[in-house]
């Protein structure tokens, strides 16, 4: 009987450094900005998974919103590799005084790519020789799959607290080389507050808790965490619990001057995977423009900046 196995969508520890991917409802409700993610994940035993992300959005006031783009690549070890790229358009709403509230969707294009040559099966290889045998497997009919995909969320927030959820992969893109095997639907759900301490107007230092939860097939995941903003400087910490007992503990760093923002965070495991991976380094760099928005009738979202 064949083995199967199941993956889920790459991961960013750094939520909101990357928020058209968390929740495609955050087009234009901050500034205009441009986002460049990488993320490492070595593994000693099966290679390097590396994951790349560039976006950028911006609020359209003649659009009632925001509009934004965005790049995606994931690597696995040069035998696998999934690409897409894709627009953004987020309608904003004034619900009151207080409270705003963000529709988003997306529309994409989604490609995998399957790299034959780089794979070695257990009957290539002769125990009692120095080469190699001719394998039994057989190359699949296409080594490319690509389709539409589609994505939709909703943000509310105030001055303070800011959450919403989103639903990625809506069209379940068929993603299989052999047979039909169409991706699993990703919900996130996500919340989070934001406490100021300073005296007038010198608010100085900001906490912010932060829970997220996600699902996908038998995949579920719950973060929770704080960041604590002082200066320019940001530190955070976040536990990351997989309901098949894995746990990573999330370590930030990041220096954010308003024009531009630096961070750098790294996953340490906490479970069983301790030794057979060194860990996820992830970095992230962003440039702000225009956030003063002094001719925009919407707020704007006050949340973390990683």
């Amino acid at each position: 009987m064949p083995i199967i196995g199941i993956a889920q969508d790459a991961i960013f520890s750094q939520f909101y450094a990357n928020p058209l991917y968390l929740n495609p409802a955050f087009a234009g409700t901050q500034c205009k900005k441009l986002s460049i993610n990488y993320r490492n994940h070595p593994w000693p035993t099966f290679g390097t998974y590396s994951t790349y992300s560039v976006s950028y959005d911006s609020d359209s006031p003649t659009l009632s919103g925001g509009l934004g783009i965005l790049a995606f690549a994931d690597r696995q070890s040069g035998m696998l590799a999934t690409y897409s790229i894709g627009g953004v358009y987020a309608y904003h709403l004034n619900l009151s005084d207080k409270y705003s509230a963000s529709f988003g969707v997306k529309a994409a294009y989604y490609r995998k790519e399957l790299n034959w040559d780089n794979y070695i099966f257990a009957d290539q290889y002769n125990p009692f020789s120095s080469g190699y045998m001719p394998t039994g497997e057989t190359p699949p009919p296409t080594d490319m799959k690509h389709s539409a995909d589609f994505a939709a969320g909703i943000l509310l927030y105030s001055e303070n607290l800011y959450g919403g959820i989103s639903a990625y992969h809506l069209s379940r893109p068929d993603m299989g080389f052999y047979t039909p095997d169409r991706l699993p639907i990703k919900y996130t759900a996500h919340l989070g507050y934001n406490f100021f301490y300073g005296k007038g107007n010198n608010e100085d230092l900001r906490i912010s808790p932060n829970v997220i939860y996600q699902n996908q097939a038998l995949f579920q995941r719950i973060n929770a965490g704080l960041y604590v903003d002082y200066w320019i400087m940001t530190v955070g910490g976040w536990l990351r619990y997989d309901l098949k007992n894995n746990y990573y503990a999330i370590f930030l760093l990041g220096v954010n001057n308003g024009f531009y923002r630096i961070g750098y965070s790294y996953d340490y495991s906490l479970s069983g995977l301790y030794g057979i991976t060194t860990g996820v380094h992830e970095l992230s760099v962003s440039l702000k423009f225009d956030c003063k928005r002094k001719k925009s009738k919407y707020r704007i979202l006050n949340c973390p900046t990683f």
